[in-house]
């Protein structure tokens, strides 16, 4: 879904894949000797991150042309990349020119003039781009949380909005659709989320909408609140719920719990339907305008990441234990489902932990961790 999307339309880009009964294996190759972070398929090659440092990695279409570049500082959630540029969050926000392999510039996001603080602001999640800004959450240590607007060219700040004057330790990613920009955020004061959306010109906010957390927010993981757009809807999670809410006016216009388990997030859309996939290895295929089911597909072993969705397929990743205490050891199986109908297409098994597939450049790009012969990540092109 959001992987290379960097704009979190729902559209994954280069999405058209044309997929054999079988699924071969057009490349693969060994990242680093530590855990892989996620991937970024891009019209320029396949860009991950990697866990022990600020190193991020590009392949550009050939794997054995690596490219490595720091991002001044810990990186935060993916990069994204739009006109040759990748940037990446963390405690600085860093454009990287990918064609000329260069740095363009890179910020610590200071507040603006008169705010309190004077602490620089980290990047919480993934950043959105357009052809003239960066977006992206800062989150204050005493001011909470504020969506930033920054010049694409030079990095300088436009204009910052403030979200919540509470945080949690999280991250938060805007959705970008026509002229607005959606953050969802949760309140830990009163165990709500507040979905804000925010002129992306001019930085006001146009309507706010308020949504219990069901359990409190104690009950929602990492990415829980993720948004992505769907249509004239904006849809998102909080634990067992999904909940979608109108682009214009934040009006609620339906929520969903799972009667097949439960549901991992971040969820993935097109313009049709709102893709999940549960814990229990379940795929759902919603209709974005009712939430109610189009199709229901099983998967081998458990799911832990979110699906990928391309323009004809539905790509999602399991995990089977074998015994080993840790998880580390169990085989992962790739699935490719068929949008239309919820039927399996393929399956393709690897070795190790799976992270969340990408679809791009007319491949199914996935990363393995295992740690049998000594701890490597390897990142695999399968089509």
């Amino acid at each position: 879904m959001r992987r290379g999307d960097h704009r979190r339309t729902g559209r994954a880009p280069n999405a058209s894949l044309s997929l054999s009964d079988t699924p071969q294996v057009r490349w693969e190759t060994t990242v680093a000797e530590h855990d892989v972070g996620d991937i970024v398929a891009t019209e320029y090659g396949v860009v991950t991150g990697t866990g022990a440092d600020t190193s991020t990695v590009l392949f550009r279409r050939n794997p054995t042309k690596e490219h490595r570049v720091r991002a001044g500082g810990p990186r935060g959630s993916e990069p994204v990349i739009g006109d040759g540029v990748l940037y990446f969050g963390g405690s600085r926000l860093t454009a990287v020119n990918v064609v000329a392999d260069r740095v363009e510039w890179s910020t610590s996001m200071a507040p603006m003039p008169g705010d309190k603080s004077e602490t620089p602001v980290p990047v919480r999640g993934t950043p959105v781009v357009d052809a003239n800004a960066v977006y992206a959450v800062g989150m204050l240590s005493r001011e909470g949380v504020s969506l930033f607007r920054l010049d694409g060219s030079d990095g300088s700040l436009e204009w910052n909005r403030p979200l919540s004057d509470r945080h949690l330790d999280v991250d938060y990613e805007p959705v970008l659709r026509d002229d607005l920009l959606v953050a969802v955020v949760p309140d830990p004061g009163t165990d709500t989320l507040q979905a804000v959306a925010v002129d992306r010109t001019k930085g006001t906010e146009r309507w706010r909408q308020s949504l219990p957390i069901p359990g409190g927010y104690d009950a929602i993981s990492r990415e829980s609140f993720t948004p992505v757009a769907a249509g004239e809807h904006v849809v998102f999670r909080s634990g067992e719920t999904i909940h979608a809410v109108d682009l214009r006016t934040g009006t609620v216009e339906w929520e969903y719990r799972s009667d097949h388990g439960n549901v991992i997030g971040p969820v993935a859309a097109d313009d049709e339907c709102v893709y999940a996939a549960t814990r229990e290895g379940q795929v759902l295929a919603l209709d974005r305008r009712t939430g109610e089911h189009d199709w229901v597909a099983s998967i081998a072993g458990q799911c832990r990441e979110p699906v990928a969705v391309g323009d004809e397929h539905v790509v999602a990743v399991g995990q089977r234990e074998t015994g080993d205490a840790k998880g580390i050891h169990s085989p992962a199986t790739v699935a490719a489902i068929e949008k239309a109908t919820g039927s399996p297409r393929w399956t393709f098994e690897h070795e190790g932990t799976a992270r969340a597939p990408v679809i791009g450049d007319g491949s199914v790009f996935v990363a393995f961790w295992t740690v049998r012969h000594g701890a490597w990540s390897t990142v695999a092109a399968l089509g």
